[in-house]
């Protein structure tokens, strides 16, 4: 379990207030808004249905 450069997550709560709740893989991963903030990401194709 990790995030590791190239995985696609899924934002499932945004963290205002509390935790951002994240997906991956089959993970549910609670991370609090200082780790959000040293997360880099890039915008892929989202996935329709």
């Amino acid at each position: 379990m990790g995030l590791d450069v190239g995985i696609e997550i899924e934002v499932l709560k945004q963290g205002a207030p509390g935790p951002f709740l994240i997906a991956f893989k089959e993970t549910r991963l609670a991370i609090g808004q200082g780790v959000a903030q040293k997360i880099m990401v890039s915008l892929g194709i989202t996935r329709s249905g």
